[in-house]
């Protein structure tokens, strides 16, 4: 199937704001289930924090978020 970015969720306002709680929260060594990712926004910035384990139903999301990282 080729990904299509239309058919995903893109960042807004309450992305950055989840992530922003997310960042004040997560500490290396937590382990961190995004469900729902999306873009993959959040999960790729947590990452560099610790690891995380991002999932979504839909499979273009899901493409998006692999290719972010």
């Amino acid at each position: 199937m080729p990904y299509d970015p239309s058919q995903v969720y893109s960042p807004e306002a309450d992305t950055y704001l989840l992530l922003e709680a997310a960042r004040l929260e997560v500490r290396p060594g937590d382990r961190v289930l995004e469900v729902g990712t999306g873009c993959g926004l959040i999960a790729s910035e947590l990452a560099g924090i610790t690891g995380v384990v991002a999932t979504d139903i839909n499979p273009h999301a899901a493409l998006c978020a692999r290719k972010r990282g």
